[in-house]
């Protein structure tokens, strides 16, 4: 169970530090906040940051990639939706 304990501090302590970094708060401000109110020590916080660090350059590289495959899926689904919307267009005439 103390496992179990330690996981979610420490995950409570992650999500807090990647928003504070993301709002553009310094590791070093945080520091002074997160060592006592976390119970961790300076080398736990700091893996946390290069962890987290790590993560955003992933995120921030994927994105292009992720946002042009977003676009080619609304783009289908358009033409998808077009063709729902009127049947006959997307069929022949064969009556004869």
């Amino acid at each position: 169970m103390a496992l179990s304990g330690y996981g979610s501090l420490f995950g409570k302590a992650e999500r807090t530090l990647f928003a504070k970094l993301l709002g553009g708060e310094k590791l070093a401000a945080l520091k002074r906040e997160f060592l006592p109110k976390f119970g961790i020590t300076a080398r736990q916080l700091n893996g946390m940051a290069a962890e987290l660090t790590g993560k955003i350059a992933s995120i921030r590289e994927r994105q292009a990639g992720l946002i042009k495959k977003a676009e080619q899926r609304i783009a289908r689904a358009k033409k998808v939706l077009r063709k729902i919307a009127n049947p006959a267009k997307g069929h022949r005439n064969n009556a004869g």
